[in-house]
């Protein structure tokens, strides 16, 4: 279990006297934002598969900061630009590192919720290189299903997603 955890600065208030004359202590406000990236749950991969901790510290340092990039634009912008940079990478069970399936295809997951009341998600799709952005189409379009399960093709033509060789996931 790995992951990476990126925050604004908390800020120090000052010690200041409640609305009674007694003072209060200062103390940290919160953080304006706080952006967790995780590498997966379950046991650890043996040391003899070929990934670093380095390395998968170092991807997760690349999808946080991907992420931070795009805080800008909104909450849901972040958490989608790192989800991006986790299906690009090999080392992680998403997108082109997806574990082959008993059937040696590859199927992947993905799901998003926004603050603001979008929900999407897809299941069981084969060659979009970006599932997190077929669930974020879902999450937006006016009259979209919920959940998407297979039919890859007709999804990323009805919402413009890039496909790539389901081989090469």
């Amino acid at each position: 279990k790995m992951g990476a955890v990126r925050h604004a600065p908390h800020v120090e208030v000052p010690d200041r006297l409640d609305e009674h004359g007694r003072q209060e202590r200062g103390v940290a406000s919160p953080p304006d934002a706080v952006l967790v990236v995780h590498g997966g749950a379950g046991a650890r991969r043996s040391s003899g598969d070929g990934r670093s901790d380095a390395e998968l510290r170092g991807a997760l340092e690349l999808a946080i900061d991907a992420g931070w990039r795009q805080l800008g634009a909104g909450a849901e912008a972040a958490c989608v630009a790192a989800v991006c940079v986790l299906e690009d990478c090999p080392l992680f069970n998403a997108g082109i590192g997806s574990a082959l399936a008993a059937a040696a295809g590859v199927w992947c997951d993905a799901t998003l919720m926004s603050a603001e009341g979008h929900a999407g998600a897809v299941a069981a799709v084969q060659g979009i290189r970006h599932p997190i952005l077929a669930a974020q189409a879902l999450a937006h379009a006016e009259a979209g299903p919920l959940l998407w399960a297979g039919r890859s093709t007709e999804l990323a033509a009805l919402h413009d997603l890039e496909l790539i060789d389901p081989e090469l996931m």
